[in-house]
């Protein structure tokens, strides 16, 4: 399927210099060898992903990660930074 996300990259590879035809099958082998899930439906992969950086975030900025848990539960703040960064592969 189709993610918003995904024309982010496809922009970024097409910007690189890819002619369209190798930027497409570029974006395909990234969405299906390198993140597979991200953009299946549900997402899952992308969530797992979500929550292991809010992990980090408790591990490595204690004190940022408690911040953002006391501003909503359940990581929800942490999600919400991270899926454009994660969705995007960090090209936006």
């Amino acid at each position: 399927g189709y993610a918003q996300s995904m024309n982010f990259i496809a922009a970024f590879l097409l910007l690189a210099g890819l002619r369209e035809e190798d930027a497409f099958w570029c974006l395909i082998a990234l969405v299906d060898r390198v993140v597979p899930g991200y953009f299946s439906e549900g997402m899952a992969a992308a969530k797992l992903d979500q929550r292991v950086f809010a992990r980090l975030l408790h591990i490595h900025l204690p004190a940022v990660g408690l911040h953002l848990e006391t501003l909503a539960p359940d990581n929800i703040v942490c999600g919400i930074i991270s899926s454009q960064w994660l969705l995007t592969l960090f090209v936006n």
